[in-house]
């Protein structure tokens, strides 16, 4: 049989393998990527075609006394000047508290960004969905990039097929993750950032009188 350590082996390859082929269709920007369509089974080490989207009714679903609000990651401006050359995280969503995937259901980003405007252009920017207690990634945006030297707006859809869309669940959160660039020097400018899900929740802000109660 399949040992522990050969089972862990495997998927690490397969991991590996799935992560080659999103940065195949990142790089010719189709947003379609392998995540969005397939799924490791951890017992059988294979991988499988994800299943179709369950749609809530919520006839079939009990109230929830808890007031939540939509789901939105916003700022008016952040600047980045960090060298490392890796991605690094500038904004977070709160962990989603309930979920509610429809035929309509959708997330869309938006942002304004430039870089230092001269010399080399290395700035990148992507929304990841994390488990919030592992930080196992669970779907991507592409890579944004590479930053121009003058403003430029850029505006995104997800729909429901999207492994950002249909992935969002309790316990998980959106990041928002930018690459600066290596040896100094560069700079990242964004501005007017938003990215909103139509269906994932989280908590209000105590105090807060605005909300939804979800049922």
């Amino acid at each position: 049989g399949i040992t522990d350590l050969h089972r862990r082996m495997l998927m690490k390859d397969f991991q590996h393998r799935i992560k080659s082929i999103d940065d195949k269709f990142f790089e010719h920007r189709d947003w379609k990527t392998a995540r969005n369509h397939l799924q490791i089974n951890s017992v059988t080490c294979s991988v499988e075609a994800l299943p179709d989207v369950q749609m809530v009714e919520s006839k079939d679903q009990p109230d929830i006394v808890q007031k939540l609000e939509p789901l939105t990651i916003t700022f008016a401006s952040k600047m980045s000047t960090d060298s490392s050359g890796a991605w690094i995280e500038i904004a977070s969503s709160e962990s989603i508290a309930k979920s509610r995937l429809r035929e309509d259901s959708k997330a869309e980003l938006k942002f304004t960004w430039r870089d230092q405007g001269y010399g080399n252009r290395k700035g990148q920017l992507r929304i990841r969905l994390l488990n919030a207690l592992t930080d196992e990634d669970m779907a991507s945006s592409p890579e944004y990039g590479i930053a121009p030297h003058e403003e430029v707006q850029v505006a995104e859809l997800f729909e429901l097929g999207h492994g950002l869309v249909r992935h969002g669940t309790e316990g998980y959160r959106y990041v928002v993750e930018v690459l600066v660039g290596g040896g100094g020097g560069h700079e990242l400018h964004i501005k007017d950032l938003e990215f909103k899900s139509s269906s994932c929740f989280v908590k209000m802000e105590t105090g807060s009188e605005d909300g939804h109660i979800i049922s």
